[in-house]
């Protein structure tokens, strides 16, 4: 058996006649030891001779060396499945004898190595993406009945499609199609103009804040939309240190600072026309807190909670060091806000919860009104929960809490199998605290409930049902058995699509993304599969007719 040539893991870049003797070349053409020794000076990458004659030759004459050098492979024709140590053994084989290895050997190498390297993150771009988990809203929105919207959405963009969209009857309504499209578009483009920068701000930037009237109003918003639901602050010490701040901007501390502008920039996002925090700082925060424009915030909450848990959140104040009256209630309203954003996070992502019941045992807050809780209260009474105070809303949203969690952890584990009966078993559980939470709403409605507050939390409530249905309320068009889980499924998404009027709300909803976003995809998503089933059921009874 012929003995194959050894082959070299790096291209030699020194001559022939210095590397059979041993000794260092300057790797100039010719070299100063061939030149003295009255040599032939020759190069080549490797040294295989099979190869070299393989190889592409290359003449070289008196006036200048000219290469030809065969093309390289693009990156995305290169092969993306070759394991990496059998490429690192190849060379290209385009040099031979008399080869001279000036700046455009070096070249050569260059342009290998950057292809080789482009090739295999291109390999690692496409596993990563076929790898990722998609999100609930990317699932309901590769049903096959939605294969004719996207034919549609082609013709209507002017690509190549199918004749059926090129009938004379049906090409005016492609035209018109596209030209709702792109209205779309430039109103999207408007929208994203609104939203915060994600360009660095400039190194001169002053975190400086509107003037006081518009802060005012800002913060004030903040406090009855957002802090209703999620209590992060004690609003009196917040007032406090905001007038503090205004008396003397120059002295307060950098965190009280940027706790101020944070809390006037979520404010700012509710009555149109306010844009002086479309700097990276304003938003930048502030979509983390509530999951507003953040695909990957199961990943940031992830650090947050494992954060809480390190300084004792998930551990009632009670098996804590003595503290006071106003951190313990302050410590159970921000686990419960985490807790609550963990949840959310989780169904958006279509991943695990990253906490369960058995990891903590904090008790919900106490339903107190912040004014009655200060650093000096040593004794503090909750009222009755059928009293409305600041805290209520945040209870209400922490009763359904368990059941929200028991959800996600059924859709989302790894080995989990949910039964229709667990789903109908979960859907009773949540509709039975949503009408809880309805029938308090309606009670308190003039001390303090909003329209904002009626649709944030129906929001926030009543989104987890269409993912629990959603794998039978597809079955329900063949199996009747199924067809509670339809009507659950468009009853809650035209509930989210058409929630009763609130200027606040509806602004709130056009520009932020997170979970506002997702549960809109998943309400399009359902009425949009029953239009398209509906009229597909009706062409095929006959009965569907174009208007004349």
């Amino acid at each position: 058996m012929e003995r194959q040539p050894r082959r070299r893991r790096r291209p030699a870049l020194s001559c022939l006649e210095c590397r059979r003797r041993k000794i260092k070349c300057d790797r100039n053409d010719p070299c100063a030891h061939c030149v003295s020794a009255k040599t032939q000076c020759t190069f080549s990458v490797n040294g295989n001779e099979t190869v070299m004659q393989q190889g592409n030759s290359l003449s070289s004459t008196s006036s200048p060396s000219v290469y030809s050098l065969s093309p390289l492979p693009r990156a995305h024709q290169m092969s993306t499945s070759r394991p990496l140590a059998a490429e690192q053994n190849e060379i290209p084989a385009t040099l031979v004898n008399d080869v001279p290895p000036g700046p455009d050997l070096h070249s050569l190498l260059h342009r290998d190595i950057l292809a080789r390297q482009s090739g295999l993150q291109d390999s690692l771009g496409v596993v990563l993406n076929k790898t990722r988990v998609p999100r609930w809203s990317h699932l309901m929105g590769t049903a096959e009945e939605f294969s004719t919207v996207g034919d549609c959405y082609t013709a209507a963009m002017g690509e190549e499609n199918e004749s059926s969209f090129q009938r004379p009857e049906v090409r005016p309504m492609i035209v018109q199609i596209g030209d709702l499209l792109k209205k779309c578009k430039n109103i999207a483009r408007g929208i994203k103009l609104a939203r915060p920068s994600r360009y660095p701000s400039p190194a001169d930037f002053g975190l400086a804040p509107p003037s006081r009237e518009v802060a005012d109003k800002m913060a004030t918003l903040y406090f009855i939309s957002f802090e209703s639901t999620h209590l992060i602050l004690h609003v009196p010490t917040f007032w406090a240190e905001y007038q503090r701040y205004w008396d003397y901007p120059e002295g307060v501390a950098t965190g009280l600072r940027l706790k101020i502008l944070l809390v006037i920039g979520i404010g700012s996002s509710l009555p149109p026309g306010h844009h002086w925090n479309s700097s990276p700082l304003s938003h930048d925060f502030g979509p983390k807190i509530f999951s507003i424009g953040g695909d990957l915030i199961w990943m940031s909450m992830g650090s947050l909670i494992h954060r809480a848990m390190q300084i004792g959140f998930h551990r009632d104040p009670k098996h804590l060091p003595a503290m006071s009256i106003l951190q313990a209630e302050l410590r159970r309203r921000l686990w419960a806000t985490i807790l609550d954003m963990v949840v959310q996070s989780s169904l958006d992502s279509a991943m695990p919860p990253r906490i369960s019941f058995d990891e903590f045992d904090t008790e919900a807050p106490s339903n107190n009104n912040d004014n009655e809780i200060d650093e000096s209260t040593t004794v503090l009474q909750p009222h009755p929960g059928s009293s409305y105070t600041s805290t209520s809303m945040q209870i209400v949203l922490l009763g359904s809490l368990p059941t929200r969690l028991k959800i996600v952890q059924s859709l989302n584990g790894l080995h989990s199998q949910l039964s229709y009966m667990d789903v109908l078993t979960l859907s009773s559980e949540l509709t039975e605290k949503y009408r809880a939470c309805r029938i308090f709403m309606k009670k308190y409605e003039g001390s303090g409930v909003t329209a904002f507050h009626r649709n944030l939390l129906d929001c926030l409530v009543r989104r987890f049902l269409i993912p629990l249905h959603c794998p039978f309320a597809i079955k329900a068009r063949t199996d009747p058995l199924f067809y509670y889980s339809l009507k659950v499924s468009l009853d809650v998404a035209l509930a989210i699509i058409t929630p009763e009027p609130d200027e606040a709300f509806s602004r709130l909803m056009l520009i932020s993304g997170g979970m506002f976003r997702e549960g809109i995809r998943y309400a399009s998503a359902v009425i949009s599969l029953e239009l398209i089933a509906d009229a597909q059921a009706s062409r095929l009874d006959g009965i569907l007719h174009r208007p004349s």
